[in-house]
């Protein structure tokens, strides 16, 4: 069970790897990442970086603090699930536009019906069916490919302290914060396994869950290992090798925990990949 489980989960990074690669390849290759914005500080320097991580972190501790809330305070597990399933409705749609814009040279009014299409059958999936594989497949390809434009809205090392800031955050909010209160409430109800209420967060595939943060983060991560500063396969294959390196020794961990931060070992294991290659390189 434990070697199925184990099996389970590297097929899922091994999946985010891919199309986390791929994006960003798309991004990269197309120019793409010229347009692409958000509420994040787009130059480069130490000070955007901070307060890109900062930013990044209250953003976090916002959507935790409001999960909570309608899941503790106001016992309202139906609005969250709703809004979950809108919000990765949402995402499916700004997937879809931003990849069909790198990749179609004239974007129709079919590609916008398309996109509009996939959202509405991701939407239609995770409230009807929310533990099919089917609706695991479309938010683990969302949740990845949304991983490289999240990894071209900043500098390179706007990314990295965020995503150091993130697995920090992670090991508190789920261990101490309110993440903790999140995982009891939702396993006195479900279980181990992830319950519907919180499908639409959380990714789940062989009795492994995990989150749909930690897939869109992890292939941030890749993305920007295999395209910033520059294209590098062989960067790409070292991060690769410790974010797998991190995903197993998190698992060994969960064996005799309740429950494990999924992000701090295996992105922190990645970012001293990156870096130590990017010195050597020098």
């Amino acid at each position: 069970m434990r070697r199925a489980m184990l099996r389970a989960q590297l097929l899922l990074v091994a999946c985010t790897s891919i199309l986390g690669g791929l994006g960003g390849l798309a991004i990269c290759l197309t120019g793409v990442e010229s347009v692409i914005e958000g509420p994040f500080i787009k130059e480069e320097g130490l000070t955007p970086a901070l307060l890109n991580s900062l930013l990044f972190v209250a953003l976090l501790f916002a959507g935790a603090l409001m999960i909570l809330v309608i899941l503790i305070k106001l016992r309202k597990a139906s609005l969250l699930k709703l809004l979950a399933s809108f919000s990765l409705s949402s995402a499916a749609f700004l997937v879809c536009e931003v990849y069909a814009y790198a990749l179609v040279e004239e974007p129709a009014i079919a590609i916008d019906l398309l996109s509009v299409g996939i959202s509405a059958l991701t939407l239609y999936a995770v409230l009807k069916h929310p533990l099919n594989p089917v609706s695991a497949a479309l938010q683990l390809a969302i949740g990845s490919l949304l991983g490289p434009i999240l990894a071209f809205m900043v500098a390179p090392l706007s990314l990295l302290l965020m995503l150091l800031a993130a697995s920090l955050y992670d090991l508190y909010a789920v261990h101490r914060g309110p993440l903790k209160r999140v995982l009891e409430e939702t396993s006195s109800r479900g279980g181990r396994n992830a319950p519907p209420i919180l499908s639409p967060l959380t990714v789940s595939l062989g009795g492994v869950t995990v989150g749909m943060g930690d897939v869109i983060l992890y292939s941030s991560m890749i993305a920007l290992s295999l395209t910033r500063p520059n294209l590098d396969f062989l960067r790409y294959v070292v991060v690769l090798a410790a974010l797998y390196t991190g995903v197993y020794l998190t698992f060994k961990l969960l064996e005799r925990r309740r429950y494990v931060a999924a992000l701090p070992i295996p992105m922190l294991l990645s970012i001293l990949a990156y870096t130590l290659y990017l010195t050597l390189k020098m």
